[in-house]
């Protein structure tokens, strides 16, 4: 029959102690007073109140569990627990776990009040850190985590410091009280961090460096969350997430994100900031409604490949200042997309930023209330999935025409606005004459920004309709050397001439017939091509004039 459990409250010495959790197998009659039934070293309403150090190589066999224990400090410099060990509901004043110790099973700390709390090791197993009260550091170093662990509900008045670690499998904070600054650098998550709902931090949130293969933050009430440095595969902010002061990500570090997003719906913050001066983010997506008077800036981005702005509703500011490429600017190649889907940008403003390495996606948004300066907006819309819609162009050419325009730069928005035109060529909205005007608009002088197609698009509808006249009288009916050559020579004067949109058809047969009578046969066809000349040799001039005084006044 097992022995009945200690239910009293013992003052017990660090040597006892030892020697009871070193227990090896076939010893337990001799400290049969502190076996369960379970065949666990269990100790009950102990107090200890010197310090306990394990400085040897040993392998503990047994399921350690502590309750209602009170301990001035435990230390863990090397050693091996087989079976899993337990705190719980115990007052333990310092402990701390070094680099030497290993444990292959489980480590459960719950309903515990500790002072300080310092982790290195290795844990092969889950590590559970339930409702506990951390009265001054937490703090890890080196540690190694093979598996899961999962803080859950735990109260910690003083900061918490992860300052190095491998962490193998998901790292779950959930549902506590922060009241210090918590800071994350040196650290590897290769499964990713994840801070739930219902966490409180009532100081600094601060990431400073490491690598993650994701930070998921699900929601709870912040103070400022500050991350300045380190790798991230994914970085996600949603589901109610409340900041008292801001959110700032202030890459001063070499940082690197690939894949941000941020959805301004979940999160309640008056001030955010993301500054990237040193690091890289690939791709950024924002969505969701930016409440009034907030403030969003994003500083110093450098190289995005993607941008995506998805059903995103902007009723405060936002700021785009100095988005920059790591490439060569002399380099053509065309890095990404900027997706603006569905979205009201609002007041935004772009300075000294340049997204013109970036084709625009643009479908069903408003952008022109956006201002710029010093800023180079994309110069081709064009959808990432490769179907392009016309109508979609046209709108999107169309407000960054707008744009240009309440900026006063009127020479900018001209080039939008020949791409406007040109896609709504393309639109199967308008009639076969509209498409013939824009047509025609297009190749001469490509809608008033290109006064050399203007000179040359003239030059070529002039010597066309000079030809028709001059096949009409029987100048160079037929197209042999000779007849060229008598062309070139004796009709140059009557060429000029048509030059003029005011000319009239007998001076130009006059000159003709000065040349050599014998060949000009009058023709009602000479009158029909002359007045047709006219119309498009003048539309032709109006368009090269229109293209010489597109840096003049309109």
């Amino acid at each position: 029959m097992p022995s009945p459990e200690i239910t009293r409250t013992t003052i017990m010495q660090a040597s006892l102690f030892c020697k009871i959790i070193q227990a090896k197998k076939g010893e337990e009659q001799i400290w049969k007073n502190w076996f369960s039934s379970n065949g666990e070293i269990k100790l009950n309403n102990i107090v200890i109140n010197q310090a306990i150090k394990l400085d040897t190589e040993y392998e503990y066999t047994y399921p350690i569990i502590l309750t209602n224990c009170s301990i001035t400090s435990l230390t863990l410099n090397r050693g091996s627990f087989n079976s899993y060990v337990k705190f719980d509901t115990s007052q333990i004043s310092h402990i701390r776990i070094n680099s030497d110790t290993i444990f292959y099973n489980q480590l459960f700390i719950t309903n515990c009040e500790i002072g300080n709390l310092f982790l290195d090791g290795s844990y092969k197993d889950e590590v559970y850190i339930f409702s506990n009260r951390f009265k001054n550091i937490f703090e890890t170093r080196d540690p190694t985590f093979w598996d899961k662990i999962i803080f859950n509900n735990n109260t910690f008045e003083n900061s918490i410091r992860f300052w190095g670690g491998v962490f193998k499998r998901e790292f779950f904070l959930y549902d506590s009280m922060f009241k210090g600054d918590v800071s994350f650098q040196n650290t590897c998550f290769e499964k990713g961090l994840k801070i739930g709902e219902n966490n409180i931090f009532e100081s600094e949130l601060n990431f400073q460096s490491g690598r993650y293969e994701s930070l998921l933050i699900f929601g709870g009430q912040f103070k400022e969350v500050d991350i300045n440095g380190g790798v991230f595969g994914r970085l996600s902010f949603s589901d109610n997430m409340k900041i008292n002061d801001r959110l700032r990500l202030s890459f001063s570090f070499n940082l690197t994100i690939n894949d941000l997003q941020i959805d301004f719906t979940k999160i309640n913050c008056k001030n955010f900031l993301v500054e990237n001066r040193n690091g890289q983010i690939s791709s950024l997506k924002l969505e969701g409604i930016i409440p009034k008077d907030t403030y969003c800036e994003f500083v110093s981005i450098n190289t995005p490949t993607n941008i995506n702005i998805d059903n995103l509703t902007n009723f405060g500011y936002i700021y785009f200042k100095d988005v920059t490429y790591s490439t060569p600017k002399f380099s053509n190649e065309q890095l990404g997309f900027w997706v603006i889907k569905n979205s009201d940008l609002g007041k935004t403003t772009f300075m000294g930023s340049d997204f013109s390495r970036l084709y625009l996606d643009f479908k069903s948004s408003k952008i022109t209330e956006s201002f710029l300066s010093d800023t180079i907006m994309p110069s081709e819309i064009k959808s990432h999935d490769g179907v392009n819609s016309s109508e979609q162009q046209r709108l999107g050419y169309g407000q960054l025409k707008k744009i240009y325009e309440n900026r006063g730069d009127a020479v900018s928005a001209l080039e939008y606005y020949a791409k406007e035109m040109n896609a709504l060529e393309k639109s199967k909205k308008i009639s076969l004459w509209e498409k013939i005007n824009l047509f025609l608009g297009r190749i001469s002088t490509n809608h008033g920004t290109n006064w050399a197609r203007g000179l040359f698009s003239t030059m070529i509808c002039t010597l066309l309709c000079f030809s028709l006249i001059s096949l009409s009288s029987g100048i160079s009916s037929s197209f042999t050397k000779v007849g060229w050559i008598f062309f070139c020579n004796n009709s140059i004067p009557a060429f000029l001439e048509f030059f003029n949109p005011l000319h009239k058809s007998k001076d130009i047969i006059s000159i003709l017939k000065s040349t050599k009578p014998e060949l000009i046969k009058l023709t009602w066809a000479i009158s029909v091509v002359d007045f047709l000349s006219k119309i498009f040799i003048t539309y032709f001039e109006y368009q090269l004039i229109q293209a010489f005084r597109k840096h003049g006044k309109k």
